[in-house]
């Protein structure tokens, strides 16, 4: 059964612009909740801040863009969002957070009093896209806290780089440091020696699915999870993600949002609540196609 998405701007503090319909492209009500498959024709703007509107976590005079997540998975456990470019995952970034616009949403659209739950249980960096990932119940994060830990979910993303890596596919180990903040509030990681006393493994696969005038378009299965890991491991091999200056990319990022060619393809895992595995997809976004070229073609099909 077709469900739209309705919210009301006032109450979460956004202004929003779309076309009329658009909501109700792609979903579905299953099992209790709306479960969306990932191509819904979203085209809203949230603009932070509207005058009048202080968005959770934001400030006053603020003024970002970016598109409205689309909801691609809702139960009374899960919710998984396709998160656009610009927004950070969680706090304590500044500004408006993919997690303060899921509280929202779910405020809104099941109409609930005072405080929402909602268990930050996955991240991925402000400049990438795709599927995100929040427990609506305290079992639900625990359970899922596990499933990191035991190694039972898996994560896929694509990746436009500069350069050819060798070979179809390969598989790269390296030690990582994580430097926090540093001048202009930047995090970076670096890859170190092993006896270095903070380093930290980081694993990833990885696969190519196409080439084309000195880029690749790679499938990349992190192991670990560690910040920017990706980001890092390829680019220490001198194939940096496309628009990524913050590690070694020469080409600035075309897009508004500063966005990279990084997109959280899809995830993997079992259900906290029933045995079963949950498979969730985010559909590439159209502006890949200003990198990629007809490689967003192979990406689509990935």
């Amino acid at each position: 059964m077709a469900a739209a998405i309705e919210q009301d701007p006032a109450a979460v503090g956004l202004h929003q612009v779309h076309r009329a319909g658009d909501h109700a492209r792609g979903a579905m009500e299953c099992d209790g909740g709306l479960v969306g498959t990932g191509r819904s024709g979203f085209t809203h703007l949230v603009i932070v801040s509207q005058p009048g509107a202080i968005p959770p976590g934001g400030s006053p005079g603020a003024s970002t863009m970016f598109r409205e997540p689309a909801i691609l998975l809702e139960d009374n456990h899960l919710l998984a969002i396709d998160k656009p470019a610009g927004m950070p995952s969680s706090p304590p970034a500044t500004g408006m957070t993919a997690a303060d616009w899921a509280k929202s949403f779910l405020k809104t659209r099941h109409s609930k009093p005072g405080n929402v739950y909602l268990g930050v249980v996955h991240r991925i960096d402000r400049p990438t896209t795709g599927v995100l990932l929040f427990a609506r119940t305290g079992k639900a994060a625990s359970r899922i806290a596990d499933c990191w830990r035991l190694g039972q979910a898996v994560k896929t993303y694509l990746a436009l780089v500069s350069g050819e890596p060798p070979g179809d596919a390969g598989e790269l180990a390296d030690c990582l440091v994580t430097e926090g903040v540093v001048s202009g509030g930047v995090r970076r990681t670096r890859v170190v020696e092993p006896e270095h006393p903070e380093a930290r493994q980081a694993l990833l696969g990885y696969r190519v699915l196409g080439r084309h005038q000195g880029h690749s378009l790679l499938e990349v299965s992190p192991k670990t999870g560690r910040t920017h890991q990706i980001r890092v491991q390829l680019a220490s091999r001198g194939w940096p993600i496309a628009g990524d200056e913050r590690y070694g990319e020469a080409r600035q990022s075309p897009w508004a949002d500063g966005a990279i060619a990084l997109h959280a393809l899809s995830l993997r895992l079992p259900h906290p609540t029933r045995p079963e595995q949950v498979l969730i997809r985010a559909p590439l976004p159209p502006e890949w196609r200003q990198w990629a070229g007809s490689l967003a073609d192979v990406g689509e099909t990935a």
